[in-house]
């Protein structure tokens, strides 16, 4: 029997205030670990998907620098890379999933129609073209990277209170009252039986 426990109507009270209270955090808790692992599967399904784009791109863009570098010099290669380099700049704002900050980092460029200096090749404006498009990619991927570990880290954290509030506080607070209503019916009955005796000495 805990020493600690006051047995008390006021203390029972306390403890089933207390009692409503943790029961409705832990709904409260357990809704928010649902929807954290449901976005988590969400995020690692579209990882996957990226990173299979990022995989056919790098793929494609490999067999045609093959092709390019046949039909031209590497120094005309430096001077259309040059001709074709673009300005970026990247911001980055945060969207607020069950009260964790998610990252959405947004590619700021110039997208202007590639431009050659010599002689147009059709497999030159495909290599500039997709590696535009795998900057794009690379980005999501980095995003979504970055949303998985702080997913990650929230569930964690998350999941440690659920099974704190379930399996620790929750029973505590149960077994406590548990023991004040045994306790507060045993004096309820000493009272009763020292009453009944007051009485008969009264007779």
């Amino acid at each position: 029997m805990s020493s600690d426990i006051q047995y008390t109507r006021m203390e029972l009270l306390r403890l089933k205030n207390r009692l409503i209270l943790a029961r409705k955090g832990y709904s409260l808790l357990k809704r928010k670990l649902d929807v954290l692992i449901s976005h988590l599967f969400e995020l690692i399904k579209k990882f996957k998907e990226k990173q299979a784009e990022v995989d056919r791109l790098i793929k494609n863009s490999k067999n045609i620098a093959k092709v390019v570098s046949e039909e031209y010099t590497y120094a005309e290669l430096e001077a259309i890379a040059k001709y074709n380099a673009i300005d970026y700049s990247m911001d980055i704002s945060y969207r607020n999933v069950m009260g964790v900050r998610i990252p959405k980092i947004t590619l700021n460029r110039n997208d202007r129609a590639p431009y050659y200096p010599f002689l147009k090749s059709v497999s030159l404006g495909a290599l500039v073209m997709q590696n535009r498009e795998l900057i794009n990619i690379l980005i999501d991927l980095t995003e979504i990277t970055a949303s998985l570990k702080y997913i990650l880290k929230e569930i964690k954290k998350t999941k440690r209170r659920v099974n704190s509030l379930q399996y620790v506080i929750i029973p505590k607070i149960e077994r406590d009252i548990e023991l004040i209503r045994q306790k507060l019916e045993e004096m309820e009955r000493e009272n009763f039986v020292k009453l009944k005796s007051l009485k008969k000495d009264e007779i």
